[in-house]
């Protein structure tokens, strides 16, 4: 390995990337262009703005001050080196170890030349001359026991891309797999969602706490306005009551943000302690009043870490490009593969109520969202948007609501389940593709169809609704009326949201790529229409709300809290809605019958 293999190595992929963005276009050619020249620049602005602001700053700064700026940085440094990671785990690798072994360098100086060259990055790009700048104003304003920052700096970047270039390999191995590939982009794009909204449950805590402590001091006003309105004191003593409490509640507020203060440096400190990559700002936060064994024990630690990280990657690199490792597992015999063939005791089920030719329908339809990555993704939607609301429930200012608002969170809750559920259910064919011929060729009525999709979707869409329902429930009760009503909702909810998406999916087919929610060669109007049936979900609650509204104004005004209109409506809409759901299914069918070759023709596209 050379420098100037280096050098070629990072030329051929950036004009691979350019070739890519020029063939999706002149347009996205220009943006992305302008984007990276803009990054280039945003670097250099960020390693004169850091090392001027730290010249200023720095001089007044103590060491846990230094310790937190540095572990913000760090944090942020890896929030976006782990959005790059996602981003690059969707996507094929220009130029990977397989392609760099055709070219005359040893397997080891590929390995190399690809670990460093993978190392070019925005995070980098953005970050590292920000560090820099701002390690330079530590030495100028602190002296030069802050040289250590860069050995550290050097040990963070090097643990980062060296157990990012191993988890990459690791990821590659088990995504040769094509279904294996796409499961694993949609769980870690479900876990990245997450990931990012732990500062925002944090934040919600934190409210939490403040207006515990402000409720305390607004009761103890209250006190005193109740005994000056009473008569128990005169207006001279109130003032002089309420001037020390005043004092008072302005010495417990800098007294609880001193502990507060305390407390989190403390925290931060048994974290970096315990985490590598805190080994920087613990590192500086030691430096800082001289003591410099924390710093070097910490930059040889990273190092050794990075090192044996690459090393491991390095080993299983070798011996699978070796061939001692077999990437295939070994193939069934015929006759465990006839065995199980044979066998499928799922598919041949019947369901309660339905024929077998609705039930093997249903249940194929069940089998594909069950294999297909973006379907579950989408499916797992709601739990993942109950996780994040319902945090904000518990935690916020909406757990003080009056037990009357509790009934409609969870109409709320079910519309929020029906909605994170109709990117799919507006476009029930789409992520069939090429399997939506087996529907076409299948000797079952069009309505049957429908029927069957509705069915395989239900299964899903009623267990995340109960689910999210009981969550709700036991966060915030409700009355056993009101409970029972709002499950009784769920049905006619889930058929008119159904009859809904069979319309939108037989007027506005749109072809979704594999392994994601993508549209293939998206058009306008499909798009638009979707949307609006997505945004017209709100109207399928109107019954229940007003039912609700008009609860609340009977009990308000006439004492009417005996009478549960809100079941009553529930229990109505119930028989109504299954009275019309199979009459305007057989509509649908034949509309379906209809326009099944034009479907046939946008589902099946692939991409260009």
């Amino acid at each position: 390995m050379n420098w100037q293999h280096l050098i070629l190595i990072l030329w051929l992929r950036s004009r691979l990337s350019y070739n890519q963005w020029r063939r999706a276009g002149v347009l996205n050619a220009v943006l992305t262009t302008a984007l990276v020249i803009g990054a280039l620049v945003t670097a250099v602005i960020a390693f004169f703005v850091a090392l001027i602001v730290g010249c200023v700053m720095l001089p007044k700064a103590e060491p846990d001050d230094m310790m937190l700026v540095w572990d913000l940085i760090v944090v942020s440094f890896l929030f976006m080196w782990s959005m790059g990671v996602v981003t690059e785990l969707q996507r094929t690798e220009l130029l990977s170890l397989e392609k760099m072994l055709h070219f005359p360098i040893s397997p080891t100086g590929a390995f190399l030349l690809n670990y460093l060259s993978s190392m070019v990055s925005i995070a980098i790009i953005l970050f590292l001359p920000a560090m820099l700048g701002l390690s330079i104003a530590s030495v100028v304003t602190h002296g030069a026991a802050m040289l250590l920052l860069f050995p550290l700096i050097f040990g963070v970047v090097m643990l980062t891309t060296a157990v990012t270039y191993q988890f990459r390999g690791w990821m590659a191995n088990l995504m040769r797999d094509k279904r294996r590939r796409r499961t694993i982009l949609a769980a870690v794009t479900v876990g990245f969602i997450l990931m990012t909204q732990l500062p925002n449950l944090a934040h919600l805590a934190f409210q939490q706490h403040r207006r515990a402590h402000r409720e305390t001091d607004d009761a103890a006003r209250a006190e005193l306005s109740r005994q000056l309105e009473e008569g128990e004191i005169e207006h001279s003593e109130f003032a002089l009551r309420l001037e020390k409490l005043l004092d008072e509640l302005v010495a417990k507020k800098e007294r609880e943000k001193d502990e507060r203060w305390v407390l989190i440096t403390d925290t931060l400190t048994i974290v970096n302690l315990a985490v590598p990559l805190g080994w920087l700002p613990y590192g500086v936060r030691a430096a800082s009043v001289g003591n410099l064994w924390p710093g070097l024990l910490g930059s040889l630690g990273m190092m050794l870490l990075g090192g044996a990280s690459l090393w491991g990657s390095h080993r299983a690199t070798m011996r699978f490009y070796t061939g001692q490792i077999n990437a295939t597992k070994p193939r069934r015999s015929v006759r465990q593969t006839v065995a199980r063939i044979e066998s499928a005791p799922f598919l041949e089920r019947t369901l309660p109520g339905c024929s077998e030719r609705v039930s093997v329908a249903a249940l194929a339809s069940l089998q594909n969202m069950i294999r297909a990555p973006e379907a579950k993704m989408a499916l797992l939607s709601p739990l993942i948007m109950a996780v994040i609301f319902g945090g904000m429930i518990f935690m916020g200012p909406l757990k003080e609501l009056p037990v009357e608002a509790n009934p409609f969170l969870a109409v709320c809750a079910i519309a929020m389940s029906m909605f994170g559920m109709m990117q799919v259910l507006v476009n029930v064919f789409g992520s069939d593709r090429g399997g939506f011929r087996a529907f076409v060729l299948m000797p079952v009525a069009r309505r049957d169809i429908l029927l069957a999709k509705n069915l395989a979707f239900g299964s899903f869409a009623i267990a995340v609704s109960t689910i999210t329902v009981l969550a709700v429930q036991l966060v915030l009760p409700m009355s056993l009326m009101h409970f029972v009503a709002t499950l009784v909702q769920l049905v006619p909810v889930y058929l008119l949201v159904c009859l809904l998406g069979n319309m939108t999916s037989i007027f506005a087919p749109l072809a979704v790529a594999a392994g994601s929610l993508k549209p293939v060669q998206p058009k306008f109007w499909p798009i638009f229409l979707q949307m609006m049936v997505m945004m017209a979900l709100p109207l399928v609650l109107i019954p229940a709300l007003a039912a609700l509204s008009c609860e609340l104004l009977l009990d308000k005004f006439a004492g009417g809290r005996w009478f549960p209109l809100f079941l009553l409506v529930s229990l109505v809409e119930l028989p109504i809605a299954l009275f019309l759901y199979p009459r305007l299914l057989t509509l649908q069918g034949q509309l379906l019958q209809q326009r099944e070759s034009k479907i046939l023709e946008v589902v099946t596209a692939h991409p260009e």
